[in-house]
């Protein structure tokens, strides 16, 4: 196919029909009248304001707005219990503010309070939201507005959609600026093929001098708060990811890179880590998750497992942290060197336990026999690791053998890495 084709096929499929967003703004007014009879300043922000929302991905973003005179606590107390009476469900959640999810009429929306205040001035970080949205209407055309849900489906097909922790990826606000400073979602897809590290962007022209207050490798000045960088939470893979899917794109423009569903079966060794599930709010979940996956990935690596991928699978009742290995048994024996000879008790505590010693130089050396297989160093792991709060009292197993949807993501994984390097040889896809 090319890039007409795919992009025609791939709007078709993303962009809410009129009746469709007519229906969803309708149901968000009559959700802000209902809050206005509690709440002074009520405001419909995000991608439904912005008209970038994809099909089907049709939650709201409202919020709520309280005169700075109003302290933190003040206002959270009252904004918390005042949507408890307004609402017969309320699901609490957690950000810089506390916030909650509704589900009004059959749309699910998300109700954040925040300070009113004017552009620049921030006293926490959602207080930017309404002047992203402004930005955003006032910079992007109707048409540019579907260039971005091309940027938003290629972004969520490649995995690297949301700034969120377990994702660390580009998050909508960012992929609109994208199409804001090159103009389409091809264009976009050119300039970042050429990205080169340090990646400095900046919208505003007078917003240049701002680009050396800032360290990071990959920069996106905030127009609307030049001190702010919008692609902090963007990690390196994630960069890499996009620009080298990028290049495939260009090369051999797929509706796969918008909606993978092909799949390419593990080659290699799996082992995971399998805990149980725990009920706390996403960020601090995956903080600590992505802390074990860290050390149990260098302990791996320290025992000599050649450790090729990693994946985090996710179900209701556990946690699969899994990685893919070249190796899964070590030789029997290894070499571990000593002390030199002239540290006489060293040497006396070193000399044993060893099926043979040798010399090499001034020190000594002995052989000792050591686990062979993966599963009994992930078990050793799980006994020897301090694990973080939350899943410091859940039961954790070393596993080897995997629920067949934990495979099926795994090997959706891999056709994508394949795909984004232009390697997705079709032989391989099942």
């Amino acid at each position: 196919m090319d890039y007409e084709s795919v992009l025609n096929e791939v709007l078709k499929r993303v962009k809410p029909s009129r009746e469709e967003e007519e229906a969803l703004r309708s149901r968000a007014d009559e959700l802000i009248s209902l809050l206005k009879t509690e709440f002074e300043d009520v405001k419909l922000l995000g991608s439904v304001a912005k008209g970038t929302f994809l099909k089907g991905n049709s939650d709201l973003d409202v919020f709520v707005f309280f005169p700075k005179s109003v302290s933190k606590e003040e206002m959270e107390e009252y904004f918390i219990n005042t949507c408890k009476n307004l609402f017969k469900h309320v699901e609490l959640r957690y950000a810089e503010h506390p916030y909650v999810r509704v589900n009004y009429k059959g749309v699910n929306a998300d109700i954040v309070p925040a300070y009113r205040v004017r552009e620049g001035e921030v006293l926490s970080a959602v207080d930017r939201s309404p002047f992203h949205t402004q930005f955003i209407l006032n910079n992007l055309s109707r048409h540019q507005k579907d260039e971005v849900r091309l940027l938003k489906s290629f972004a969520k097909g490649i995995g690297i959609y949301g700034a969120e922790i377990k994702i660390k990826g580009f998050s909508g606000y960012l992929l609109e600026l994208l199409v804001v400073k090159y103009g389409s979602f091809l264009t976009t897809l050119k300039e970042v093929s050429k990205w080169r590290k340090p990646v400095r962007i900046f919208i505003k022209e007078d917003h240049r001098k701002h680009l050396t207050q800032f360290t990071e490798p990959f920069v996106v000045v905030d127009p609307v708060d030049p001190k702010r960088n919008v692609a902090s939470p963007v990690s390196l893979e994630r960069l890499a990811r996009f620009i080298m899917a990028s290049r495939s794109f260009l090369k051999n423009p797929s509706l796969q890179f918008f909606f993978p569903s092909n799949k390419i079966k593990p080659k290699l060794h799996l082992v995971g880590l399998k805990l149980d599930n725990v009920n706390v709010v996403d960020d601090v979940k995956y903080g600590q998750v992505l802390r074990i996956k860290r050390a149990l990935r260098n302990f791996l690596k320290n025992n000599l497992f050649d450790v090729c991928n990693s994946f985090i699978y996710e179900t209701e009742e556990h946690i699969y942290i899994v990685f893919m290995l070249a190796n899964e048994e070590l030789s029997e024996f290894e070499v571990r060197k000593g002390p030199p000879v002239y540290k006489e008790k060293n040497v006396t505590g070193f000399l044993s336990k060893g099926v043979h010693y040798f010399f090499e130089e001034d020190a000594i050396l002995k052989v000792v026999k050591r686990e062979t297989h993966i599963l009994d160093y992930v078990k050793r792991f799980i006994s020897t690791y301090p694990f973080p709060s939350h899943f410091k009292e859940s039961k954790k197993d070393a596993v080897l053998t995997f629920p067949e949807e934990v495979l099926d993501y795994i090997s959706k994984q891999i056709y994508i890495d394949y795909l984004i390097m232009g390697a997705a040889d079709e032989g391989q896809v099942h």
